[in-house]
C-alpha cells in the first residue's frame, strides 16, 4: 500500500512526501526508562525512507511530543518560574534539549545503519505547528512582570508579550536546530507554523488571552525566525473563506524561503475533488 501511494505520488509529480516519527510506542518511551531508541523503531523509519528513495522522494520527518523516556533529561534542568501546561514546550530548557538528544539518537542510529535512508532526509520539522496556549502562563497573566533570559517583561503591554515569545520560541529552535546540525549540516530545520488569523486572532496581536471554550492557541511569529537557525519557515493553511487572511496574517518575512509542507481543502466545504482543488491552488 506504501508503494502504491509513492508511485502515484511520483507520477503526480511529488518529489517529497512527508512522515510523522509519533506514534503511541514513542509517547511512551519505546518502553525505555532512560533516553535511546530501539533499534526496531529505527529500523522502521529507516525502511520508509529506503521505500521513498526508491520512488524518488525526498522524505521530510515531523515530529512534536517528545519520548516519555527523554523525561530524565527535561528533569535534570530547572523548571522556570510561572510557566505551566503546553507553553514548557518552549520555555522549558529541558524540553529542548531532550528533543535535540531525540534527534541526535534517531539522526546517528539512521546514519550508520542505512546511507540512502540518511541521505533521503531533506527537511526535519522538528514540531508540527509549533504554539504556546493563550491560556496557560505567562500568556494567561494579565498584568506583572515575568523574568525571562535576565530580561523583565510587563505582560500588560502587548509588545512585551510578543517579545517574550519571540525570544523563548528562537531559543527553543535554535538549541534543536543546532544538534541536528550537528549531525548533518545538509538536513534542513524548521517547526512549522500556522496563522494566528486561523485561531481567531487578527495577526500576530500580542499574544492576548481569548475567552474560554475557544482555540487558545497561538504560533511563534515567522518573522522571529528570520535570524534563527530555521532554514525556512513552514506554513500551513487550508483552502477556506479565510485563507487569504490567514496568509496576511502570518506576516511572513522574504528573508527566508517559504514552504506549504501541509495544506489542502476540507471534504464537507466542497462538493467534489475538482472544485476541492480549484480552490487549493487559488
Amino acid at each position: 500500500m506504501i508503494d502504491n501511494a509513492m508511485i502515484q505520488m511520483y507520477n503526480y509529480g511529488y518529489n517529497y512526501v512527508r512522515v510523522f516519527l509519533d506514534c503511541p510506542t514513542l509517547y511512551n518511551g519505546f518502553g525505555l526508562s532512560s533516553p535511546g531508541i530501539p533499534l526496531s523503531y529505527t529500523k522502521n523509519v529507516i525502511d520508509f525512507l529506503v521505500r521513498a528513495s526508491n520512488h524518488q522522494l525526498s522524505v521530510m520527518l515531523t515530529a512534536s511530543w517528545n519520548p516519555a523516556n527523554y523525561q530524565p533529561i527535561i528533569d535534570s534542568y530547572p523548571m522556570p518560574s510561572i510557566v505551566s501546561g503546553i507553553n514548557t514546550i518552549i520555555f522549558h530548557a529541558g524540553q529542548a534539549a531532550a528533543k535535540a538528544q531525540f534527534f541526535q539518537d534517531l539522526l546517528y542510529e539512521i546514519k550508520a545503519i542505512n546511507s540512502t535512508a540518511f541521505q533521503t532526509i531533506f527537511a526535519i520539522d522538528v514540531f508540527n505547528e509549533i504554539g504556546v496556549s493563550v491560556q496557560e502562563e505567562p500568556f494567561s497573566l494579565t498584568s506583572g512582570l515575568v523574568s525571562f533570559g535576565d530580561v523583565l517583561y510587563d505582560m500588560a503591554r502587548g509588545d512585551h508579550r510578543q517579545q517574550l515569545l519571540d525570544i523563548a520560541g528562537k531559543i527553543w529552535l535554535n538549541t534543536v536546530a543546532a544538534a541536528i546540525k550537528l549531525v548533518s549540516p545538509t538536513i534542513l530545520v524548521t517547526a512549522s507554523l500556522f496563522s494566528p488569523n486561523a485561531v481567531g486572532h487578527d495577526g500576530f496581536d500580542g499574544v492576548q488571552i481569548r475567552p474560554p471554550n475557544v482555540d487558545d492557541r497561538y504560533p511563534l511569529r515567522p518573522a522571529s525566525l528570520v535570524h534563527s537557525l530555521a532554514d525556512y519557515i513552514d506554513l500551513h493553511v487550508y483552502a477556506s473563506d479565510n485563507a487569504q487572511k490567514e496568509l496576511e496574517g502570518a506576516d511572513l518575512s522574504p528573508e527566508k524561503p517559504f514552504l506549504m509542507s501541509e495544506t489542502g481543502a476540507f471534504k464537507g466545504n466542497y462538493p467534489n475533488a475538482s472544485i476541492a482543488a480549484t480552490a487549493v491552488q487559488k
